[in-house]
């Protein structure tokens, strides 16, 4: 059992919405992480974890890892190699 991470962190484009999708169209549960700073060196950063267990992510909410979706559903933004629209992700 295991689990995906893609990183998201971005000034001007929020990702979190692409990756979602893609994870539902792939049959993976998604879960949005979002890490602020804590200790010096440290650096806020946003993650997108994604498993076909979902038991596995399951854990990691458990222990209130996670942070709850800014939208209950995804903006249905489907990319793919052939088409992308910057435009609809722009913060």
């Amino acid at each position: 059992m295991g689990y995906s991470s893609v990183h998201i962190t971005n000034l001007h484009l929020d990702l979190s919405d692409p990756v979602r999708v893609l994870g539902d169209v792939f049959a993976l549960k998604s879960i949005w992480v979002q890490r602020y700073r804590k200790r010096r060196g440290e650096y806020y950063s946003n993650w997108v974890l994604m498993s076909r267990q979902p038991e596995t992510l399951d854990k990691i909410i458990a222990q209130d890892l996670h942070t709850d979706w800014e939208r209950a559903e995804a903006r249905l933004i489907h990319w793919t190699d052939d088409y992308s629209n910057l435009l609809k992700v722009i913060k």
